[in-house]
């Protein structure tokens, strides 16, 4: 596997110089992509709940075609192997080479670009079939707290919802790519969180990797699913990750979470990433 290194000049507009706060705001951003503007069109009913809940958040839509033209003008840089990830080979390496090798399947950049956004943005990414019930400010609060929040209270700078637990079902691996996944239909993040930068390494990593080698038979080996290669795969160990090195979390421990998910306080600091249980983004499950 190639080890790819973050480029200085990139990194320094992703990060300021100085210390970040403990738990960084999530910015006032809302984030939504479509094949087209008239398919957005076609999902109005949904997607203005988003600005309904959220009236002063700046809404970007992207289609494909704007999509594109957005990721070579912020990650074109004067070094072509100077992106954000490159191995030094010849030739660019990094976002502009993986967004290539992302071309098809159009979900695949889709993915792609909705990790990119959330990590030199910050803000709030939901897909266009998704409808919003409650503002983002809300999303930290635990449903035990009846509306009254803890005495110094910090809002998360990282919001997630697990999509799929699968409990004791031994077919899991035919319906999800983890037996705790995360949802990345929805997801609110500070700019340059930890888990939105790996995520998208381990998105260009994969991108980038030599093709494996043919089959016995000769045939071409099959590739990854989409869900393996810019789904909730990458983004769900990237997040599994991050609470594990953090706080000691494995996906074992968010199981059967109650309905306040699971947020760090320890010792009256409050973590950074929120953990919405099942029902937090999938009210319908129960």
């Amino acid at each position: 596997m190639r080890a790819f290194f973050p480029s200085q000049s990139l990194l320094s507009s992703l990060f300021s110089s100085s210390p970040p706060p403990t738990n960084p705001p999530i910015p006032q951003n809302l984030f939504q992509t479509a094949p087209s503007a008239s398919f957005y069109r076609a999902k109005g009913d949904l997607t203005s709940s988003w600005s309904v809940e959220h009236p002063h958040y700046n809404l970007t839509f992207h289609d494909n075609e704007h999509a594109d033209d957005w990721v070579r003008a912020r990650f074109a840089l004067d070094n072509e192997d100077d992106s954000l990830f490159s191995d030094g080979a010849e030739g660019t390496r990094g976002i502009l080479a993986a967004w290539d090798e992302l071309a098809t399947p159009a979900v695949l950049r889709s993915d792609f670009w909705r990790y990119l956004v959330l990590a030199t943005e910050g803000g709030i990414y939901a897909d266009t079939d998704v409808e919003c019930l409650r503002p983002l400010e809300d999303w930290g609060e635990d449903p035990s707290w009846n509306g009254a929040r803890p005495d110094a209270y910090q809002a998360p700078s990282l919001v997630v919802g697990i999509e799929a637990d699968v409990g004791n079902r031994h077919d899991w691996h035919e319906w999800w790519p983890r037996p705790l996944q995360m949802s990345q239909w929805t997801i609110a993040s500070a700019r340059a969180h930890p888990v939105l930068i790996d995520t998208l390494r381990r998105v260009v990593d994969t991108a980038l990797a030599p093709p494996p080698p043919p089959l016995a038979d000769g045939s071409p080996a099959p590739r990854l699913s989409v869900m393996e290669q810019t789904g909730p795969g990458p983004f769900t160990d990237a997040v599994l990750a991050y609470l594990s090195v953090k706080w000691g979390k494995t996906w074992v421990d968010l199981r059967s979470l109650d309905q306040d998910g699971w947020r760090s306080r320890e010792r009256g600091e409050w973590g950074d990433t929120k953990v919405l249980s099942i029902t937090g983004f999938s009210p319908g499950v129960g």
